[in-house]
């Protein structure tokens, strides 16, 4: 993605000075399209993966055809093997992603490191110049280089500004105890500040440096690339580009400290095992499926209590182990495997293993034929336990093997505020509470917090949505991340009242999962979530809207886009945000349609919700 976007921007750069017109507007992804066909654009982007997955630099094959792509000398384009029709990665985002929905210069862009890097690429191509046969044969001119690196050095200046801007809009808007947090997160780089003046005097390399010698072609790229790195010295914007950041960081382990350790106390386990719905889910599954389990050797990820695992070892398996990340709690299920005599010691099947999925060295078995796992979270993805369970099934499934549950899918509905809990306030011991109700109401709209409770189905005024859909055996954890575009459709049967109007006050999520025909060929099972089942302990997910919506009567709709993420810069939690706007028709026949408005919500592990 980092290099399609320098590729991109560099195009939206050298394009405008070289064959100046109406493309110099264009949008940078899009103007891929509007100089290649869909093919083309195929082509390109597995150009690109298959160039830096050997190992190369596909950037000064680009740079050549992009500038000299219109000249007649019938040099191929370096992607023009039909080969590059086939994708590179699985599933790539950006051979799906819908670029018509970029506007412009409104559009998201890159950020100055990646605006730096195009720079580089300007300056690489400045030395190929320089070091071509003859000057005749080079892509570019000197003359055309330098204009590109002045534009490039300009718009880092007015990045700069722009950032600066943006941090002072921070401090005037946002509330101290939200700059606290952001400021205690941030990431904080020495660094060197820039020369004054910014723009091209501060990369202190004079034009006719730059066109008489190629190293400090090499010095104006190395110096845009630590002028965009000391632009974002200021501490928030640091914040903003750790965001992006990866790997296991203190923060990170210590959030799975707080993970493991929520799950070490009884009381959750006992939460867990009361819940029959889930918990005979699983023991139907494990225990009525003998074409499966049938000395099967079988992996529990996030084993708990150990009871899934005595699940699999009554329904026949020859082996089975128990994994957990909790050591205390994994040595109480050893404790149980033993007091129900199916350990190891006394010729039972089970054992279990203490440690991560990512981390433990040895499980006992080089293969599994069976992973099953309750990784489920409120709104079926919170805490990314799924990404465990992926990682077990890419390190220990046999081919063919089966994953337990193999499908889940998540369901959206509208609700009125009873969704929210303003229903006991209604009518309390004969009395009316309403002010409490509405207050109710009013703070969680406010707070735009995610509300995990049990929804009376008698609360949802819309028809339901599947939103999005997973098959864990063949997913990528990427595929955990998902936007969806839906409409909910107002259906005053729903509702007890049968009113002509009402208002949609929360959107409701919920989840299915299946344990389907494909491996539990006796007994297929669902487990689901719905208000419209038996309540669970997941209840369901409830995203307040900041201003409820009307709908007028039966066949208006809530136009909605959902995006659920996994969070780049906080481990284990889950960031969603919806945009939404009422859709209707008036008496003539003519759509209606509402300004759109957003709301945006967290759930993490140290905090629950918010």
């Amino acid at each position: 993605n980092y290099l399609l976007w320098v590729i991109a921007n560099w195009l939206a750069v050298v394009v405008p000075v070289l064959q100046p017109g109406p493309s110099a507007h264009i949008a940078p992804i899009t103007y891929l399209q509007k100089r290649l066909d869909d093919y083309d654009v195929i082509k390109v982007i597995n150009y690109i993966r298959h160039e830096v997955a050997q190992g190369r630099d596909p950037v000064p094959a680009l740079v050549a055809a992009a500038i000299g792509g219109s000249s007649s000398s019938g040099t191929a384009a370096p992607w023009s093997n039909d080969n590059f029709l086939t994708p590179v990665l699985e599933n790539d985002p950006l051979l799906t992603y819908d670029y018509d929905e970029q506007q412009g210069p409104s559009s998201a862009g890159p950020s100055e490191d990646d605006t730096a890097a195009a720079m580089a690429a300007l300056a690489a191509a400045r030395v190929a110049v320089t070091a071509g046969p003859s000057s005749s044969s080079s892509c570019c001119s000197s003359h055309q280089v330098t204009q590109l690196v002045l534009q490039m050095q300009a718009l880092l200046a007015e990045n700069h500004e722009l950032k600066l801007r943006v941090a002072a809009l921070m401090d005037a808007a946002l509330p101290p105890d939200v700059q606290e947090e952001m400021l205690s997160e941030a990431i904080v780089v020495p660094t060197r500040q820039p020369a004054a003046g910014g723009g091209a005097a501060a990369a202190g390399h004079p034009v006719d440096e730059l066109a008489s010698s190629s190293s400090s072609n090499q010095q104006v790229a190395a110096d845009a690339t630590e002028h965009a790195s000391n632009s974002v010295s200021n501490v928030r914007m640091q914040h903003l580009a750790a965001a992006g950041a990866g790997g296991a960081s203190a923060t990170a382990r210590h959030v799975d400290t707080l993970y493991f350790d929520s799950y070490s106390s009884f009381d959750i386990h006992h939460e867990m095992l009361s819940d029959k719905p889930r918990t005979q889910a699983y023991q139907q599954a494990l225990t009525q499926n003998p074409s499966l389990l049938s000395g099967a050797t079988v992996l529990d990820v996030g084993c708990g209590t150990g009871i899934l695992s005595l699940f699999a070892a009554t329904g026949g398996a020859a082996a089975v182990v128990g994994l957990d990340g909790n050591e205390r709690i994994a040595g109480f299920a050893r404790e149980v495997i033993a007091a129900n005599g199916l350990d190891a010691a006394s010729g039972g099947p089970v054992i279990i293993v203490s440690g991560k999925v990512e981390e433990v060295q040895d499980i006992g078995h080089k293969q599994v034929s069976v992973i099953v796992s309750e990784w489920m979270g409120y709104a079926l993805l919170f805490e990314s336990m799924l990404d465990s369970v992926l990682a077990a099934r890419d390190r220990w499934l046999a081919p063919g093997g089966a994953v337990l549950p193999d499908k889940a899918a998540i369901h959206v509905a509208g609700a009125d505020s009873r969704a929210l809990g303003t229903a006991f306030w209604q009518n309390v011991y004969g009395f009316s509470m309403h002010p409490i109700a509405n207050e109710v109401a009013s703070l969680a709209s406010r707070e735009s917090k995610v509300l995990v409770r049990p929804v009376e189905q008698e609360a949802l005024n819309t028809d339901t949505v599947q939103v999005h859909s997973m098959d864990l055996v063949s997913m990528t954890q990427y595929q955990q991340d998902f936007t969806a575009q839906f409409e909910l459709t107002f259906n005053s049967s729903r509702s007890s009242s049968n009113a002509c109007t009402s208002d949609v006050a929360a959107l409701v999520l919920w989840f299915d999962v299946e344990f389907s025909e494909r491996f539990c060929k006796e007994c297929p099972v669902t487990l689901s979530t719905s208000p419209l089942s038996e309540v669970t302990h997941w209840a369901q997910a409830v995203l307040p809207l900041p201003q409820a919506v009307r709908l007028q009567h039966h066949g208006d709709k809530l136009a909605c886009r959902l995006s659920m993420a996994r969070s780049r810069s906080k481990h284990r939690t889950l960031d969603m945000s919806l945009e939404y706007g009422v859709s209707s028709s008036s008496s003539s026949g003519d759509a209606q349609a509402a300004p759109k408005q957003m709301a945006v919500y967290t759930m993490d592990v140290s905090g629950g919700d918010g």
